[in-house]
């Protein structure tokens, strides 16, 4: 790469772009001098590498690059260390060493120049407390499971015609069927192999289990913590949550038939074997629900700490999805108490893990390009790391890795 491409180019801090053209760093070491009475040569201390600073001088230029000025200004008012990647720099982890400031003329319009300073930042190595938010969505996802087989177990009535454990256990044989199906996209081939054993035992004793409300559910939940420990750390998360996610969905043309309100509406005289074998449904697809929930929260948590989501972007649109299906349980299902407050407690739990996790995963970005250029020479430019050509090939979907084309790229940051 030529010097000249090393000093022009894009910049960004915190994933928000700008231009740069001027670079200037602070180096040098911490020296403390010695001077003693009556000695005339001194000596010095070096304590080590004095922080370098990285004096910015950048730009946004363009119809909107008053929006371009005011993400800036945000994001330099972010509280922190941020990162920030520059065309000389690379990436660097800092933080501002005092004010950015921000200047605009008339006579250039649809320009705002800026200089800032940045001082190099790490991480605080000194003991400090930290909420294992990942261990409290666990926590939260297996009281809710508890709530959801104690809320079946008190609906769900078999007693009486042969008729009623037969449909429900064709409805179960169905709902085993769809965690198998997710788990042959998903799994390892050993955990897939266990898997398919038990779901096969389960199946082959339902009419019994179905019986047996509390053995019923507890193969069930085993069957779905099965599931989220055995989803490979490839793309399957993505998967794994895309499925229990329909799981959800198939299940809702049911909601809020078994709560208090809709079993009271029923007339006595209705009561008999058609409307138990319709509330009966009911629990179990209100059950598959909120145990599909729970097994979505579990994989996404595991999903951030291994980093298999690949960026915070994604973590919180999923995230976004998971809360409003705890939302639709919460809001139109009208759960019994306990139930109620175990998946408030979860949304609670899931919303804090990703808020606090997500900023540590890459930030989406863009890199616009002028001409046509091999995928190498861009990943040096944009990351200073060639090895990550094959990355911006594949994201972009680029044809040949040689012939990069001219345009908007997106970048991981």
């Amino acid at each position: 790469m030529a010097w000249q491409d090393e000093m022009v180019g894009t910049a960004s801090f915190r994933g928000v772009p700008f231009k740069t053209s001027d670079a200037e760093i602070g180096v040098g070491r911490r020296n403390v001098l010695n001077e003693y009475p009556m000695r005339d040569t001194p000596y010095t201390d070096d304590l080590g590498r004095r922080a370098r600073l990285y004096r910015v001088d950048g730009h946004v230029i363009g119809p909107d690059y008053l929006a371009q000025r005011d993400a800036l200004i945000e994001a330099f008012e972010t509280p922190g260390p941020g990162e920030l990647v520059h065309p000389r720099y690379g990436t660097v982890w800092v933080s501002l060493r005092e004010d950015a400031r921000f200047r605009e003329s008339f006579r250039e319009n649809g320009l705002a120049r800026f200089s800032v300073v940045f001082v190099e930042d790490s991480d605080n190595r000194q003991p400090s407390a930290e909420t294992d938010t990942a261990s409290e969505v666990e926590r939260t996802s297996e009281a809710a499971d508890d709530a959801a087989q104690a809320a079946y177990v008190d609906t769900a009535d078999m007693a009486g015609p042969e008729v009623l454990s037969d449909l429900a256990a064709s409805s179960f044989t169905a709902d085993i069927g769809s965690l198998t199906g997710i788990a042959s996209l998903v799994s390892d081939s050993a955990s897939l192999g266990s898997i398919l054993t038990a779901a096969g035992d389960m199946v082959s004793t339902i009419a019994d289990l179905v019986r047996t409300p509390l053995e019923l559910v507890s193969g069930l939940r085993g069957l779905y913590l099965d599931l989220a420990a055995s989803t490979r750390p490839e793309a399957a998360p993505s998967a794994a949550l895309s499925g229990l996610r329909g799981i959800n969905l198939a299940n809702r043309a049911s909601i809020g038939l078994t709560s208090g309100p809709a079993v009271a509406a029923t007339p006595p005289a209705l009561r008999g074997t058609l409307s138990r074998t319709t509330i009966n449904d009911a629990a179990r697809a209100d059950l598959q629900r909120r145990l599909a929930i729970t097994t979505q929260a579990r994989v996404l948590a595991v999903a951030i700490t291994d980093q298999t989501v690949v960026t915070a972007q994604q973590a919180t649109d999923w995230r976004d999805q998971l809360v409003e299906q705890i939302d639709a349980e919460l809001e139109l299902a009208d759960p019994d108490a306990g139930t109620a407050l175990a998946l408030s407690r979860l949304r609670a739990a899931v919303v804090r893990d990703v808020s606090e996790r997500a900023e540590r995963l890459k930030q989406r970005s863009t890199f616009t390009t002028v001409a046509v250029l091999p995928a190498v020479l861009l990943a040096h430019r944009i990351y200073q790391n060639a090895e990550r050509a094959d990355e911006l090939v594949e994201r972009n979907a680029v044809r040949h890795p040689a012939f990069v084309p001219a345009g908007t790229l997106e970048i991981l940051l």
